[in-house]
């Protein structure tokens, strides 16, 4: 056993059952655990999951008052035994077999603090603000950059799911990329390393960011880079898209996590932004 799936979950009730199977039909024997971290459900998603769970014994679930996503993850996290951990989201119907293969084989070889199954950016910070670019990914495959973008409306043209499929593939082709920072989901953390690091940051609670500041740490460290190579899910019923406090508590949660980003390491990305203009 090398990789444990950390999944949290909140009011998923008709949907969270594909989930589940998108789970168990797709992962490798890399990954033998499975940590479901139950967040104040209270639309009968906790009765669904505690079954799953009694039925099977590679399942471990916590129910915890709902204290949103970071705080989540940082309770499923704390319980991982194996080398690597993997967060996926309540919104995430992973399509593509072996994928948990896929991240943990690029962490491996690339010695890698974490792997993103979506997408990751460049950071830099000028005039009190912080600045998310470079994007690549499974939104951008070819990168956020001139070609990139053509090819990112082009690919727009198609249905959803064979668009990322084809975002996918030209992804797997060119290989795993390195950024400064990746999005969460899903995400292939080295247990190792996030320890070391002390784990996420809980003031980032609720929601947002808290990805892009222990990457950064991780980088600071010394600890291990961060790369992209995207695998084939799709969204449903995602809480930023079907709520709009959720929506709201994202908007409020960037903009003050922003500031967080900024205070804890605006030195160190002012220093990198330099080295890529002197580069260039």
């Amino acid at each position: 056993m090398i990789n444990t799936i950390v999944l949290t979950v909140h009011n998923k009730r008709s949907t969270i059952d594909k989930i589940i199977e998108g789970i168990e039909t797709t992962i490798s024997s890399l990954t033998q655990c499975v940590i479901i971290v139950d967040d104040g459900s209270s639309d009968g998603t906790s009765e669904i999951l505690k079954k799953y769970s009694n039925e099977n014994s590679y399942v471990t679930y916590y129910y915890t008052p709902d204290v949103w996503e970071v705080a989540a993850n940082l309770i499923g996290l704390a319980e991982v035994k194996t080398k690597y951990a993997t967060l996926i989201q309540d919104d995430m119907l992973i399509h593509e077999h072996c994928w948990d293969a896929v991240l943990v084989k690029s962490a491996i070889y690339s010695r890698a603090f974490c792997v993103s199954g979506r997408t990751g950016c460049d950071i830099s910070f000028d005039e009190d603000n912080l600045y998310l670019y470079n994007h690549v990914g499974r939104e951008y495959p070819f990168g956020s950059f001139c070609f990139g973008k053509i090819a990112t409306k082009i690919l727009k043209i198609l249905p959803e799911y064979s668009r990322y499929k084809i975002s996918v593939m030209i992804c797997r082709a060119l290989g795993a990329r390195k950024r400064d920072t990746v999005n969460r989901g899903p995400l292939l953390i080295d247990m190792g390393m996030y320890n070391k690091l002390g784990g996420l940051d809980g003031s980032f609670s609720p929601f947002e960011l808290d990805d892009v500041d222990i990457c950064l740490r991780a980088q600071q460290k010394g600890l291990g880079d961060c790369y992209v190579l995207p695998v084939m899910y799709s969204e449903i019923n995602g809480s930023k898209k079907t709520s709009s406090i959720s929506a709201e508590v994202s908007r409020r949660a960037i903009n003050a996590n922003k500031m967080k980003i900024l205070k804890k390491h605006s030195h160190y990305i002012t220093n990198k932004s330099q080295k890529r203009k002197y580069i260039v």
